[in-house]
């Protein structure tokens, strides 16, 4: 893990970047049972029974966001639900073969994904996101919200604990530990795609960084309809 501390911007974001990199091989050269293995791995740090307690708690204290009892809910669901939805699709070497069109597809990983993680969600977002990444055997760096860097460190730390368990590579996961504007700039600048999820002016910065993203901001409003 690299530290970030007393560096300049784009010094610290190429280190992590170039970190990140280096991992790539060893997760291309994973087959769909060790990448699911390593999914699977890094679902059980919301999954394990204390964890999404803990996390909670450390996340409603450093944020001031949210209630404990709500968090707790939402780590497990969310990790139960992205757990389900990816063990069992194809995300590496051959995904599908048409016999009718003679296509063969085979996918490819986008390589150093850069996420933005919130003050609302650090402890389940970077699980999540984690999984989702590491599903298409990229690397994933971690950009906090600054009121968050203490549960996003936490999150990337146990996620640590369960990589290293299934032998798979930590650095492919990481994080700024001492996050700014700057240096979330810097990383959407630098990776290969950006996962942006938070207020409207964050995912505007990173669909204008120059780099693909996908960005999720606020909402999520319930929605009844009624039959009538």
């Amino acid at each position: 893990m690299v530290s970030t501390q007393g560096k300049q911007e784009s010094q610290l974001i190429k280190e992590l970047v170039d970190t990140a990199r280096k991992v790539l091989p060893q997760l291309e050269k994973y087959n769909q049972e060790q990448i699911d293995e390593i999914v699977t791995a890094i679902s059980w740090v919301g999954g394990k029974p204390g964890n999404a307690e803990y996390l909670a708690k450390i996340a409603t204290e450093e944020t001031g966001f949210g209630n404990v009892e709500d968090k707790v809910k939402k780590i497990r669901n969310k990790t139960k639900g992205t757990l389900r939805d990816l063990i069992g699709e194809k995300t590496v070497g051959v995904i599908d073969v048409n016999e009718k069109t003679g296509i063969t597809r085979i996918a490819k990983a986008k390589g150093v994904v850069g996420a933005l993680i919130p003050a609302t969600n650090p402890e389940a977002t970077p699980i999540h996101n984690a999984m989702i990444a590491l599903k298409g055997a990229n690397a994933i760096i971690f950009a906090p919200h600054p009121r968050a860097k203490k549960t996003c460190g936490e999150v990337v730390r146990l996620i640590h604990e369960e990589l290293a368990k299934v032998g798979a590579p930590l650095d492919a996961v990481q994080y700024t530990s001492e996050p700014s504007i700057p240096l979330s700039q810097e990383l959407m600048r630098s990776a290969d795609f950006v996962i942006a999820t938070g207020g409207g002016p964050m995912v505007k910065a990173a669909y204008s960084s120059g780099t693909p993203a996908i960005g999720v901001g606020p909402g999520n409003p319930p929605i009844l309809i009624d039959s009538s």
